[in-house]
């Protein structure tokens, strides 16, 4: 496992956790309105109150759980299949118990689609060979006549 990588999985998983199932109560943006300042300027859906913009930040925060994942070395079969499995379950929790929130198959295949972009880009990277200081221990056997 690689700690750093593991601490930055950690905290998208708790973001993802929060924009998952924090009720919608039609306040607007919030504490983030000046993020949407920002990015309001910006072509596609850059705030709360445009089209799509949920599908982006569904794709976007699975994405992130899937490369970190990655990236923190947990296997392949958690790293990628835990984002896959919570994605389903996430709209139903939502559907069923999140004020404000519904259910909807656009965010679970936005959710997929993050996944997927991630494994595409990070799902070929192999682990680091093991270094010769772990290879330390090992005895030599052959030896050298000089």
């Amino acid at each position: 496992m690689r700690r750093g990588w593991l601490g930055v999985w950690a905290v998208f998983v708790v973001a993802q956790l929060w924009i998952l199932y924090t009720p919608d109560v039609g306040s607007g943006p919030g504490a983030l309105s000046p993020v949407w300042d920002v990015l309001r300027p910006l072509p596609g859906p850059t705030a709360p109150d445009e089209p799509g913009f949920d599908k982006v930040v569904h794709a976007t925060i699975f994405a992130a759980v899937t490369a970190t994942g990655l990236l923190a070395g947990w296997p392949k079969w958690f790293a990628i299949g835990f984002p896959l499995l919570h994605a389903p379950v996430s709209e139903v929790i939502q559907g069923a118990w999140i004020s404000g929130r519904g259910a909807e198959w656009g965010d679970l295949f936005a959710d997929w689609t993050g996944v997927l972009v991630a494994v595409l880009l990070f799902g070929r990277r192999r682990r680091p060979e093991p270094s010769s200081a772990s290879s330390r221990g090992r005895r030599s056997w052959s030896r050298d006549p000089g």
